[in-house]
């Protein structure tokens, strides 16, 4: 097993003594594979990381082990915070009398969903009934995204978007890489935001800031050049226009001069 915290530690290292504009090109045009893709996928893990609470980054760390009782308890307490959602709105139910409110509710409410798409409390209870019974192989299902299919229920509750601001990802990374020691599993090698893509620092950062550096700007400097080129040759026969084709000959420019002026550019903003 890797030490996740450690790992953490190295980058945010790395990333406040390194160059920052670099880094930002070198993570601009996103890539699938080789390895620059390994090492913007490593960046992204660490904003990741950097953006957990401290108590969620002690969960990822294995700083804090939880149980399979633990995350149960904290699925629940996550479905419960929308309990109150699932009372029907009175504003709705103004100016009817008893016989057309049990005739709406239970048109509008009497299923699993309402009109809108909005998850009804008959959903959230056969919902809740699940979650209360959470175990192992539950987790798993949520981890691999195949809880609706195995239990055959909507835990999103359609519109109610449940889900959102569920850390089962996070518990289950938890529960799986120190709990059950799953850290070969090509899941969560290959799946998992808490995971970094590489343990360590490369030694070819500036090379891979080179190769960012000729793909945004060399076809740029090519066109630039190849226009200058094109007017000098057009006119350079031209007595008339002998001094100025000179010139253009010297607004022909490479990488060295592109460099230095993001260099100006740079410390230009610092001393603004």
């Amino acid at each position: 097993m890797i030490n996740i915290k450690q790992i953490y530690e190295q980058f945010k290292e790395f990333i406040s003594n390194y160059d920052a504009d670099k880094l930002k090109l070198i993570k601009e045009k996103y890539r699938y594979s080789g390895y620059i893709a390994d090492f913007q996928d490593t960046l992204r893990w660490f904003e990741t990381i950097d953006e957990l609470s401290d108590e969620d980054k002690l969960i990822v760390f294995g700083e804090k082990i939880l149980t399979i009782d633990e995350i149960r308890q904290k699925m629940i307490d996550h479905y419960k915070s929308f309990e109150e959602d699932m009372i029907p709105n009175q504003d709705e139910l103004e100016g009817m009398d008893e016989d057309e409110i049990e005739d709406y509710l239970s048109e509008e409410y009497g299923g699993l969903y309402d009109s809108a798409g909005y998850a009804t409390k008959n959903l959230y209870d056969e919902i809740m009934s699940i979650i209360n019974h959470f175990d192992e192989y539950m987790l798993l299902s949520f981890y691999t995204g195949n809880e609706t299919d195995d239990y055959e229920v909507d835990f999103a509750g359609g519109r109610k978007y449940f889900t959102r601001g569920c850390k089962v990802d996070l518990y289950a990374f938890n529960y799986l890489y120190y709990t059950k020691k799953e850290s070969d599993k090509y899941f969560i090698k290959n799946n998992d935001v808490y995971y970094p893509k590489i343990n360590k620092i490369p030694t070819n950062v500036d090379e891979m800031y080179e190769v960012a550096f000729d793909e945004k700007y060399k076809d740029l400097l090519d066109r630039y050049n190849s226009m200058l080129s094109n007017v000098i040759n057009q006119f350079k026969n031209e007595p008339l226009f002998n001094e100025l084709t000179s010139q253009l000959k010297t607004f022909i420019v490479n990488e060295a001069w592109v460099k230095s002026k993001l260099r100006e550019v740079k410390i230009n903003e610092i001393l603004n």
